[in-house]
């Protein structure tokens, strides 16, 4: 059933009941999803993609009259909430439709909002749950909401007596006290990264709670902070306003005490404070294209939004495989495996990176395409496919079935068995091959749409970047376009890239001993193709003349032979005769056509090897310089299309760029690598480094100590607790 994507109701009942609210009966049959053609019919295609989807955002403030000293709690009787601010917005609209500030003390008004005073908690908390019930919002967001806003609100509600009223108000679904504690005031683990992230909140029936604080923290997984100051700044959006802790406790003591224009003017401006962090979430959920992207998410494997939010990725792809499992008429179990033998699979083959600095020749990048879904597909790497017993395999050979053998090492001992090979026949593919085919073929079809539209994008943008840059303004309807372009661009990248989590969570899926799809053999079979593969093209590039600086798992970086850059080498005549800059564009673009040669020639051989269309390799783009320091760690400039020397570094796995690292030793490991991609650069690496060094510290009287300062994140639900 598409739970979070549209469906088309046929031959249903409905009925007005009460209070805006209609009762439809249908029955399940009749509730099928959208088709492809309605999604793409421009009758139906904006308003199904922009539909209103009704978004609530809030924040809330609260006060310990025990002082500063005191954090407010729900449980301390001398902590309360004495103010709740809310705005309203469709999905896809950073502006509010309505914004409302509930407060228990005088404030002057604003035209902006609404400003209700409640004349003490208890008032202010149920003019919270009237507020909701008319508004009746279908997702509510807040920042790290469900690990204090909500919690304080429930909890001092119950504290109150008032929390059943309070539900029952918010909720068309009645409930006693004792169900709301039990079913309705949630608990969830969110799985962030490598931590999890504690969250409670109030399930309202219908509305769907976002926290946005983890949502952003795994659009950021390397960040070394998750304000909300710090993702707008981030996100390029206006910040929020700065108002101390220390200062709102002391105007709202005040107002507590007396009451006067200059009292009521300080609690409009916590007010304000109030109001712009809850549309600021809004405004961040829009500029990530959030909501849309949980959507398709959860429309892929038939789960809910809230699952989309709520849960880790592997339990989505069960769903997916449970799904697929019985449009073919299997039946799969949900409970996970017993407990299993811990150890380790063969990890990916490594190339030792040839380190240092090398601005002699290109070196270009060679890439398997989705390398793991691709082997799975390529081998029939399925459970129902796989086969244990040396006797089975025997006896399936002798009956003419071709087979793949799967051997590696498992806690120092081998470990084999065999897949049956499809032999490109549909009705011979496994479960895995199949539904990850569905699901490359939509992903395929996606990016074609998307490629003429991220074209029409740029375009935009350069128009835009030359009229500012001649002091003219951009006309209302160009805005228009290319706010109506860049959202098509968003929706459709946001349905490719949830795909594409889809396919690479297989594998993980298969390793993961806690889920029912668990199969050790499944999981080591691709890993041990990805060697063997990687291994064979090695061989294949090597053959052919190129040399291996550095390859991983599914790339190789390569130089191309030393005759494909005689013509150029002579032409530039050690300084006397082309420019240094033409000399180096010229060998980008010859690696650029012999790497794009190659790759012609090493799909046709991957294809006789395997028999198979699955499994290709795809030219990325050309480094140069390039500097490799280690395993997964090198930079260079990047050169995609054609040789471009002032493009953005770019930078995986150097120390430079991870977390923790402090602001003095970023700025001089940037230093570094500026000194080593310079066109004119003659020195070594290692020289590079010393010179840096010397010159940092003859000025190191300058150096501002805050700078040299070194974070830390503690997290003490891992062994590495020690900062």
């Amino acid at each position: 059933l598409p739970l979070s994507s549209w469906a088309t109701l046929s031959n249903y009942f409905h009925e007005y009941i009460q209070g805006g609210t209609y009762l439809f009966q249908v029955s399940v049959n009749n509730y099928n999803p959208t088709s492809e053609d309605d999604y793409n019919n421009p009758l139906f295609s904006s308003a199904l993609s922009r539909d209103r989807t009704l978004v609530l955002t809030w924040d809330i403030e609260t006060y310990s009259s025990l002082g500063l000293g005191n954090f407010p709690t729900a449980q301390s009787d001398e902590s309360n909430v004495f103010m709740i601010c809310m705005s309203v917005h469709w999905k896809d609209d950073p502006n509010p439709l309505k914004q409302i500030c509930l407060v228990d003390v005088e404030t002057a008004p604003d035209p902006r909002w609404i400003t209700v005073v409640c004349g003490n908690q208890t008032n202010l908390l149920k003019a919270f749950a009237l507020c909701w019930k008319n508004l009746a919002p279908d997702i509510q967001i807040g920042f790290n909401d469900s690990q204090y806003d909500w919690r304080f609100i429930v909890e001092k509600a119950k504290k109150l007596g008032i929390l059943e009223w309070m539900f029952n108000q918010m909720s068309l679904k009645p409930s006693c006290l004792e169900k709301i504690s039990k079913w309705q005031y949630q608990y969830n683990k969110i799985k962030v990264n490598d931590r999890d992230f504690h969250s409670k909140h109030l399930k309202i029936p219908g509305c769907v709670a976002i926290d946005v604080r983890p949502c952003f923290m795994k659009f950021y997984p390397k960040a070394e902070k998750s304000s909300l100051a710090y993702y707008l700044k981030e996100c390029e959006l206006d910040n929020k306003l700065d108002m101390p802790f220390q200062r709102m406790f002391k105007y709202y003591g005040r107002a507590l005490k007396e009451t006067n224009a200059t009292t009521a003017e300080q609690m409009r401006e916590v007010a304000e404070y109030c109001i712009i962090d809850a549309i600021s979430c809004q405004r961040l959920i829009v500029k990530h294209n959030a909501i849309n992207e949980y959507r398709e998410v959860a429309s892929v494997a038939f789960i809910s939004l809230y699952d989309s939010h709520y849960f880790a990725v592997g339990m989505k792809v069960r769903n997916l495989l449970s799904a697929g499992a019985w449009q073919e008429g299997i039946l799969t179990s949900t409970i996970p495996c017993e407990q299993t033998e811990a150890g380790k699979y063969p990890g990916a083959y490594v190339f030792p990176p040839v380190k240092g600095l090398e601005n002699r020749r290109p070196v270009t990048g060679l890439d398997f395409a989705s390398l793991y879904p691709s082997l799975i597909m390529t081998y029939n790497l399925s459970p129902d496919k796989i086969i244990l017993s040396r006797e089975r395999a025997e006896s399936l050979k002798e009956s003419g079935k071709k087979l793949h053998e799967i051997k590696f090492k498992f806690n120092g001992r081998d470990v084999l068995a065999w897949s049956i090979e499809h032999e490109n026949q549909a009705e011979m593919k496994g479960l895995y091959p199949k539904v990850l085919e569905r699901l490359l073929i939509r992903r395929n079809l996606l990016k074609k749409r998307l490629a003429p539209l991220k074209d029409k994008k740029e375009e935009l943008e350069k128009e835009i970047s030359l009229a500012e840059a001649r002091g003219e303004g951009v006309t209302d309807a160009f805005k228009s376009e290319y706010s109506s372009v860049s959202f098509i661009v968003a929706c459709l990248d946001a349905k490719q890239l949830a795909l594409k989590v889809y396919m690479n969570t297989f594998y993980g899926e298969a390793g993961n001993s806690g889920s029912p799809f668990f199969l050790r053999e499944l999981a080591g079979g691709v890993t041990s193709a990805g060697q063997k593969n990687i291994k064979l093209i090695a061989d294949f590039v090597k053959n052919k003349g190129f040399g291996i600086k550095y390859g991983d798992t599914d790339s190789l970086y390569l130089v191309c032979p030393e005759e494909c850059f005689q013509k150029c080498d002579e032409a530039y005549d050690s300084g006397n005769g082309i420019s240094k800059e033409e000399y180096w564009s010229q060998m980008v673009k010859i690696s650029m056509g012999a790497i794009e040669r190659l790759c012609d020639e090493v799909n046709d051989f991957l294809k006789e090897d395997n028999s198979s269309h699955y499994l290709k390799m795809a030219y990325e783009e050309v480094l140069f310089p390039v500097v490799f320091t280690g395993k997964k760690k090198y930079y260079g400039i990047p050169h995609e299309s054609k040789p471009n020397f002032n493009k953005k570094l770019f930078i995986r796995g150097v120390e430079v760029v991870k977390q923790g690292q402090s602001k003095h030793f970023r700025e001089v490991g940037k230093k570094v690598m500026e000194e080593s991609m310079r066109l004119d650069n003659t020195r070594a690496l290692h020289q590079i480094v010393e010179d840096v060094l010397k010159e940092t510290i003859n000025d190191i009287s300058q150096i501002d100590l805050n700078g040299v300062v070194k974070t830390a994140v503690w997290k003490p639900d891992k062994n590495n607790k020690s900062v």
